[in-house]
């Protein structure tokens, strides 16, 4: 039941506290200037925005430290209440508990939370480099030398996209 109460706090009655707001962004930034002086992170990061351009994959996940600085409490609220509504929700429950424990906890838990016009996905297709192309990134002498190679993988609707990924996985590569 508590977590019921605490998820129905979260995407009903969200706070966005701008002190916490405010304590997340500094964290998130200084965790980003870190990455930044990492060589690897730094040859991983070059690599995604060679290979995928202005789309977005080619933008950290993470945001920078430009990016981060510039959300606002208004910003949250707007994707809030855009997004996070209750005919675009999927609830999963696992546990020691009945569907009908579940639902009634969800009736009077989350029955305040409001539906909304559903956003549909707007995908668009990486576009395919051009051409070969090799990046040097000048780091100093006493950092390792790092070495990414990347180009776009298998899609997820690729018959073989699942032993791309194992494959993947056995190499210790990331697929994105």
């Amino acid at each position: 039941e508590q977590i019921f109460d605490l998820l129905g706090r979260l995407v009903i009655t969200p706070a966005f506290d701008q002190k916490e707001l405010d304590s997340l962004k500094a964290t998130r930034t200084t965790g980003l200037n870190q990455d930044g002086q990492d060589a690897s992170m730094a040859a991983r990061t070059k690599a995604q925005e060679v290979v995928f351009g202005s789309h977005p994959f080619g933008r950290p996940v993470r945001g920078t430290a430009a990016t981060v600085s510039q959300i606002t409490r208004q910003d949250l609220t707007y994707f809030q209440n855009r997004f996070y509504i209750a005919n675009n929700a999927v609830l999963v429950v696992s546990g020691d508990v009945t569907a009908e424990q579940v639902t009634r906890l969800a009736r009077s838990k989350l029955g305040a939370w409001k539906k909304g016009e559903r956003i549909p996905p707007t995908f668009r297709t990486p576009e395919l480099p051009a051409e070969r192309r090799v990046f040097i990134l000048d780091r100093s002498d006493e950092q390792p030398a790092q070495a990414a190679v990347a180009q776009i993988g298998a899609s997820r609707r690729a018959a073989d996209y699942f032993a791309a990924v194992v494959g993947a996985d056995v190499l210790g590569e990331q697929v994105s």
